[in-house]
């Protein structure tokens, strides 16, 4: 940066330059400054800005010093003697540019925006924290991060709130205007959702009802809104069975309010309210939602913000070249390695050992014909190659025995010695960025909950360094551990990776309504009547014409999908199912929907949806029988991705 010519100099004390250096140094990258390195960033700001230090430019200069004091891993206090450094190789190096100059030439697009400044894994404290205001309906940023009590309060009421607001923005739900009641236009049905306090005093009569589904300290099922809590009767209810229902969901009900039933006393609300139909919140579109937030930057990609300014947005420009942006390297490519990853496995560590020497003979290929330099290039190195746990076969925890201990975990960093012996001697792949994401059974979770997902605290921290250490000298700046779950933002894409048990946990606190065992009876009485003979099968099913059956697991990981979209939460349970460090909360929203959600079920089978423009995939587990490596491709430039396997 050179200090403009109108700019006049100036004195400052550090005084002036606390709050900011605070702001992007400390607050936003987790460092400590000491008095005599802000003195010495004082000084060089002085010298540079002058009379215009309050600019843009001091912003991203301190934000330059903070990339280069990371990226020579100088600790988390900064002092006099390395900031000194860091200033001498800044001047020594070409000025790195950080504001994206948009153009309208399509042409133009790869010189004014670099794809690698805006391809970044973000874990859940590095992703802007905002709050939703239900009465503006709109996100805000807030000065400091809440509490874990505040937060913990504030919950449910935010996944509330912005559910509600995307309901009202639906078309079925929104309120009849007279214009509408007025035109002899045929329009479609609207159902009106009322308040629970709202029934007071109207017995007998039938409402929509939008809240949260619980059960009293008597057992009895509970819906609660902004205005009151009511008592539920779902004798007599049916279902969307096109997701499941359980306690700590969002759901809307249809029915009938009766002010002499239920069970008196046991929610503030006299009355019951009997149920007849119950359905979830349907999803919103992501590009319907970023218009109707104001393409709020919750990714942090936008480095073109203003230092003071309280909230960041995406310009719609930007979003348009980075969609083109993206569309142009069609040779971009990540790689997604199925969950479960032992590497205290013989089996497991020959596969990988096979896997990644194939891929290592691919790149030298690609490297002697010069394709893997082209961007273009389907033979290109992997952009990410993502591998999660659990690590090891059974939950690292500590013993009675002190010498025990020590082993366990020592055994637990073999397994990582034994994945850096593997990977050293490939020189190519050792060149890809590999993010680590942990499962139950690692540290230092494993430590009190023995891997029990219901003890696991979501999100999860990453892998400690000091199991990595040789991971981390074989593959450098390339080795990322991640939380679980974590983001990766590619352009204008948004990837979701989370290692979750969803199916298991979703068929353990599905409701069975009394209509539910009725239909089973039914089904069991169908299946019985089909033919056991192949060939008359076959001919029954075609007859019955096309589409109308499908696999069981298919219509599964239809309503497992819907479920966690419709919910618009990674984690739409109870607290009491899952431990949630609700600081963290924002990083667990889907709101808005992603690009593409890599689950990691490793209880369910494989998987690739679309749903509502969102692509959902399950890669299940790493290794199944008979002794295949299970893998997926995702290619950016087209939103694709390839379910793949290895045998081995």
């Amino acid at each position: 940066m050179v200090q403009s010519m109108d700019s006049l100099p100036v004195r400052l004390s550090p005084a002036n330059l606390r709050p900011l250096a605070y702001r992007v140094l400390s607050k936003k990258h987790g460092l400590n400054i000491k008095t005599d390195a802000l003195a010495k960033l004082t000084e060089a700001v002085s010298l540079k800005f002058g009379a215009n230090w309050k600019g843009r430019d001091t912003f991203e200069f301190l934000e330059e010093v903070a990339r280069i004091w990371k990226l020579e891993d100088r600790g988390l206090f900064l002092d006099e003697d390395g900031i000194t450094q860091v200033l001498k190789s800044m001047e020594l190096q070409p000025q790195r540019r950080i504001t994206p100059e948009l153009s309208d030439d399509p042409s133009a697009t790869q010189l004014a925006l670099n794809w690698k400044e805006y391809f970044r894994v973000i874990n859940p404290p590095d992703q802007p924290f905002y709050a939703y205001d239900r009465t503006r309906k709109q996100f805000y940023t807030l000065n400091e991060q809440p509490s874990h009590l505040e937060a913990a309060i504030e919950m449910f009421t935010q996944r509330y709130s912005i559910i509600a607001d995307r309901l009202s923005r639906n078309e079925m739900f929104q309120k009849k205007s007279f214009s509408s009641v007025s035109s002899f236009r045929e329009t479609a049905p609207t159902h009106e959702i009322s308040m629970i306090k709202n029934m007071l005093g109207r017995d007998g009569n039938t409402f929509f009802l939008f809240g949260l589904l619980a059960t009293d300290a008597e057992g009895n099922w509970i819906l609660n809104d902004a205005s009151d809590t009511v008592e539920l009767n779902l004798d007599q209810t049916y279902k969307n069975v096109s997701t499941f229902y359980g306690p700590g969901m969002f759901v809307i009900v249809e029915g009938i309010y009766s002010a002499s039933g239920g069970h008196h006393g046991s929610t503030s609300m006299v009355g019951c309210f009997y149920v007849s139909n119950m359905a979830s919140p349907t999803a919103e579109r992501r590009e319907t939602s970023l218009d109707n937030f104001g393409h709020l930057d919750f990714m942090g990609i936008n480095q073109d913000a203003e230092p003071d300014q309280p909230v960041t947005r995406v310009p719609k420009e930007m979003i348009k070249q980075l969609v083109s942006l993206e569309k142009q390297y069609t040779g971009h490519k990540m790689i997604f390695l199925g969950s479960e990853c032992h590497l205290d496995d013989p089996d497991v560590l020959s596969a990988l050992r096979k896997f990644f020497h194939k891929l290592e003979a691919d790149l030298t290929q690609a490297y002697e014909t010069n394709d893997l330099f082209n961007d273009n290039s389907e033979r290109r190195a992997p952009l990410a190659i993502v591998m999660t746990g659990s690590f090891v076969s059974t939950p690292v925890v500590p013993t009675t025995i002190s010498y025990g201990s020590s082993s366990n975990s020592q055994r637990y960093k073999q397994g990582f010695d034994s994945l850096a012996s593997i990977l050293e001697p490939l020189n190519q792949v050792k060149k890809c960025k590999f993010v680590l994401i942990p499962g139950s059974n690692d540290p230092w979770q494993s430590m009190w909950s023995q891997g029990a997902t219901a003890v696991n605290v979501v999100p999860q921290k990453p892998l400690s360094k000091q199991v990595t250490s040789r991971l981390q000298r074989t593959l450098r700046d390339n080795l990322e551990l991640a939380w679980n779950p974590v983001r990766i933002n590619y352009c204008s894409q948004e990837i979701v990776v989370i290692k979750q048990d969803y199916m298991n946990k979703f068929k353990r606190s599905d409701i069975i309504f009394a209509n539910d065992l009725e239909r089973m009876r039914a089904e069991a009485e169908a299946e019985d009547a089909v033919p056991r003979d192949q060939d008359e099968r076959i001919r029954q099913v075609a007859s019955q014409g096309k589409g109308t059956l499908l696999p069981r697991t298919v219509e599964q990981a239809r309503r497992l999908v819907k479920t966690v979209l419709d919910q618009g939460n990674l984690e739409p349970f109870l607290p009491t199912s899952r431990v949630v460090n609700a600081r963290y909360n924002h990083a667990l929203r889907l709101e808005p929907m992603p690009t593409l959600m890599v689950m990691l079920d490793a209880s369910f089978d494989q998987f690739e949806l679309l749903y509502m423009g969102c692509r959902v995939v399950n890669l299940g587990r790493l290794i199944s029988m008979p002794r295949e490596l299970n893998y997926g491709v995702y290619y950016p430039h087209s939103r694709r991705f390839v379910l793949e396997v290895l045998h081995c």
